[in-house]
């Protein structure tokens, strides 16, 4: 649901400090560090609290549309990749529903 429809003004996440990928997302994001939860895993590993506020701004909303456009055009181009280098044929069903 994006933030306009839900009517939201900040979000709150957390996030394990082991995982970078994720990290740097809600960095770009412009999520910010709040704090650490201790133990906050089942395995005992900690969990970063990132705080955003301001999602009703336009400038926010214009980055998580520009973000989502970019999104469905990697996924796009991704699957196009896959359509070609595939190795059935594609006309064909991959599977018999007889």
């Amino acid at each position: 649901m994006c933030p306009t429809a839900a009517g939201l003004t900040r979000a709150t996440l957390e996030v394990r400090t082991t995982n970078q990928p994720a990290l740097k997302l809600y960095q770009k994001f412009e999520f910010k560090a709040a704090g650490i939860r201790k133990r906050y895993y089942s395995d005992g590993e900690d969990a970063h609290i990132l705080w955003r506020s301001g999602l009703q701004n336009e400038a926010t909303l214009a980055q998580i549309y520009r973000y989502k456009k970019e999104a469905i055009a990697q996924i796009a181009s991704t699957a196009q990749l896959m359509f070609v280098d595939c190795p059935c044929d594609a006309t064909q069903p991959l599977v018999n529903l007889d």
